[in-house]
């Protein structure tokens, strides 16, 4: 079976998303350490710091009221770069130009290239997406593993095949311990499948 979504590509399509992802990319890197950290990102930074410098994990420092995987993902980035605003963000950055990839090959999976290219332009272009992906939010994390679950199990029922199920559930468990409400996303997906 056919599992890969990009063959039968030619090469104006491989033109068109690459140039789609670079947009994606320089909208949401630009200028990303600028402005100073908010009220929302100095608490992720000070779980970083916790993470980091004191050996504390998210579960404990929240007594795991927050997930803790956005934490994580962000303390990886500050470990390898540095202590500035632009550590913190741009795992949002880099996550968003793959939420892109993903709009466009679940838009490809169902539609066709064309609905693809227009979706993954208006999803790089998408003012609440580009500003979230700028900032130090786990909802950066919760969207990344919320939309690959969603393409994997859409491609696991169009192929069927049982392995992507079962990455599918893996995604969603990982937006599971990125932010909560994850569970309401993932019923309102399983209502519209089956409705």
């Amino acid at each position: 079976k056919q599992v890969c979504l990009f063959m039968q590509m030619n090469l104006k399509d491989y033109f068109w998303l690459a140039l789609i992802l670079l947009i994606a990319f320089l909208f949401r890197y630009v200028f990303l350490g600028i402005p100073s950290i908010n009220a929302d990102e100095g608490d992720n930074f000070d779980a970083v710091i916790d993470i980091l410098e004191k050996g504390i994990s998210p579960w404990q420092r929240w007594a795991g009221l927050l997930p803790p995987l956005s934490p994580w993902t962000i303390s990886l980035f500050v470990r390898y770069m540095d202590y500035s605003e632009f550590a913190l963000r741009i795992h949002g950055a880099i996550l968003g130009v793959f939420v892109v990839l993903f709009v466009y090959l679940l838009a490809r999976l169902h539609f066709g290239e064309q609905t693809a290219r227009i979706s993954a332009f208006f999803a790089a272009l998408l003012p609440l997406l580009v500003l979230s992906n700028r900032d130090a939010h786990p909802d950066n994390v919760l969207i990344f593993f919320s939309v690959l679950s969603i393409l994997l199990f859409e491609v696991a029922h169009k192929k069927n095949l049982l392995l992507f199920y079962f990455l599918g559930g893996l995604s969603f468990g990982f937006a599971l311990i990125s932010k909560y409400n994850s569970v309401v996303l993932f019923m309102l997906y399983w209502i519209f499948v089956f409705v």
